[in-house]
């Protein structure tokens, strides 16, 4: 798999479809990974598309280069890392599509770098600029993994079992049976990035701040 180099990281990404279509980068959400686009780009695949597809830092086989470099993964940082990817592959112009945390980055990106981004296209996600507001008790409750994330000890377990944890935001935000073990597996093998647990500690309780 090919790998760019940043002042901070080895951003893992794939690339395919045409080489001189249209770019479109595709950003995955969490708990999921760059392969969970790997549909989507097949109904796609004769529209003549540069499909860009990064594993975000702390997922898959992205590193951190630097082992003291703060595991920050707040919109505007990822959006950079992007930027960064796209700057270094020569692409100039190109079409934004997000899922959930990828959502929040192409928000970043269209009004951080409106002069590079065409169109932008958002998946499981609400408008998140200028920051949360306090939700009402019921989706608060609803949040509970969020809140987890916050404490000590929710992180600890998180830790010793990152597969059941993702697996249960799988299970519960999506009807039932839309996912098969073989996808699972292959998406979870992510989540043993030896930074996967800080960066998502710090996407999650930064937006709460």
């Amino acid at each position: 798999m090919p790998q760019l180099r940043t002042e901070e990281l080895e951003i893992a990404f794939m690339e395919t479809g045409t080489q001189h279509g249209k770019a479109v980068l595709l950003l995955h959400g969490w708990p999921d990974d760059a392969s969970t686009w790997e549909a989507v780009i097949e109904r796609l695949k004769d529209r003549k598309f540069r499909f860009v597809i990064p594993y975000l830092r702390g997922f898959g086989p992205s590193r951190f280069r630097n082992d003291h470099a703060p595991r920050t993964a707040n919109g505007g940082i990822l959006a950079m890392d992007a930027i960064a990817l796209m700057n270094g592959l020569g692409i100039e112009r190109f079409s934004v599509v997000g899922h959930d945390w990828g959502s929040h980055i192409a928000e970043c990106l269209a009004i951080g770098w409106p002069e590079r981004v065409e169109r932008i296209a958002l998946l499981s996600s609400t408008p998140r600029m200028g920051g949360l507001q306090t939700p009402p008790f019921k989706q608060a409750q609803l949040y509970w993994y969020q809140w987890f994330m916050a404490t000590k000890r929710g992180a600890e377990a998180i830790d010793k079992d990152r597969a059941g944890y993702a697996r249960l935001q799988w299970e519960n935000w999506a009807p039932e049976g839309w996912f098969d073990e073989a996808t699972f597996g292959k998406v979870s093998k992510s989540f043993d990035n030896p930074d996967w647990l800080e960066v998502t500690l710090h996407s999650y309780r930064v937006r709460w701040e």
